[in-house]
């Protein structure tokens, strides 16, 4: 046999073997499988896993979509464990299972603040109660009731289809017992995800104060304010909201509100946030839309304008011992005004607590231009 019989016959082996290897690779996939769900709905959470039953795969697919289903499933926020499966029958066909623990969705818990500034006590405060995944579709309902110098209601329904198209309604009205004055909004909304981290959308909202305003706003979001992996170290969120008002009195009003919201995980599970805001206003604004000031520690309504710029830096540390018990130092930083600017600092610690029911529990002491007590959840 000449040099070249001998080539051929390497070459039609190696076509055999590498054939050989390839059905090999190839996996049927027989089941698919969802458990541990008992409130979101199963054919919810299916349009968020990439394989089918009754298809075939090839190994690299198989573990480039389980990958994929999972972080689309964590993006939902809805699951505090997401777990893959897998196991082989006796005819090598693939059975999948995928196994989630769900969040605990009833929240409930006061919100807002005590101050004493200059002499005087000031109060705003809400209990809230929050139903997530109300209908297993990623749903949240909310109802806020002031309570002590207010009455009124807030109402907030949001939700999702297949966590592509988002919609939600706004509605709030409040009666201040102080000063007899009354405003309510009203507020719908519609966005879309163009990519994972990547949403774009706009709300119209009617609002009456001391005179009637309808206000369109287009807004663009970039990032996530939550963490969805412990390998996850650095994460953001940023926005992008400009906005245009007609008030019914023939004049209007216009802005822009604008942050970045940057995460670290530094070591040890302790997390340093830096945030950052810039907020413009011009034209005739309703007195419940100025821009007030946001530093812990200083009476918000006392400092307005129709410029801010806002920065905050919060440390989050969890207790060894107890991970859902969280120690929270923070500074906090204004710089706002109209005619003239003024500059506002405060600072304090706080401690957050999740527990079943609160997601979190926030008590924060704070100094600024007073002393506050704050159980805001998000400022």
């Amino acid at each position: 046999m000449n040099w070249k019989a001998h080539i051929i016959l390497v070459i039609i082996f190696l076509l055999a073997f590498s054939s050989l290897i390839a059905e090999d690779d190839i996996i049927f996939l027989k089941q698919l499988t969802i458990k541990g769900n008992k409130v979101t709905r199963e054919t919810y959470i299916r349009s968020f896993i990439t394989l089918e039953e009754g298809k075939t795969y090839d190994l690299d697919t198989i573990i480039e979509k389980i990958n994929e289903s999972r972080s689309k499933l964590e993006h939902t926020e809805l699951f505090t464990n997401i777990f893959f499966d897998d196991e082989l029958d006796d005819a090598n066909n693939l059975i999948l299972t995928v196994q989630l623990r769900e969040k605990n969705y009833l929240l409930f818990g006061p919100e807002g603040y005590f101050i004493y500034e200059d002499k005087v006590f000031y109060f705003n405060n809400l209990l809230y109660l929050s139903y997530i995944n109300m209908f297993g579709i990623s749903d949240i309902i909310s109802v806020y009731v002031p309570v002590y110098e207010n009455a009124g209601l807030f109402f907030n329904y949001s939700g999702s289809f297949n966590n592509k198209i988002f919609y939600m309604i706004d509605f709030k009205y409040l009666y201040s017992l102080r000063d007899g004055e009354t405003w309510f909004s009203l507020s719908p909304g519609a966005g879309y995800r163009i990519k994972e981290d990547l949403n774009a959308g706009a709300r119209l909202a009617i609002n009456h104060h001391d005179f009637n305003t309808a206000l369109f706003s287009p807004y663009i979001e970039i990032g996530t304010r939550d963490r969805r992996s412990s390998k996850i170290k650095t994460w953001y969120f940023t926005s992008i909201t400009p906005y245009y008002g007609y008030n019914f009195n023939g004049t209007s009003m216009y802005g822009i509100d604008s942050g970045f919201h940057l995460y670290r995980d530094l070591f040890f599970k302790i997390v340093y946030s830096l945030n950052v805001d810039v907020n413009l206003q011009g034209g005739n604004v309703p007195d419940n839309l100025i821009l007030k000031s946001n530093v812990r520690g200083t009476h918000f309504d006392l400092y307005q304008g129709n410029k801010r710029i806002s920065l905050s830096n919060d440390l989050s540390v969890p207790l060894p011992w107890n991970n859902d018990l969280i120690i929270v130092p923070f500074v906090d930083t204004n710089v706002i005004g109209k005619d003239s600017l003024q500059f506002l600092i405060g600072g304090g610690i706080g401690l957050h607590w999740y527990t079943r029911f609160l997601d979190p529990f926030i008590m924060e002491i704070a100094f600024g231009k007073g002393i506050m007590l704050n159980f805001q959840k998000r400022l």
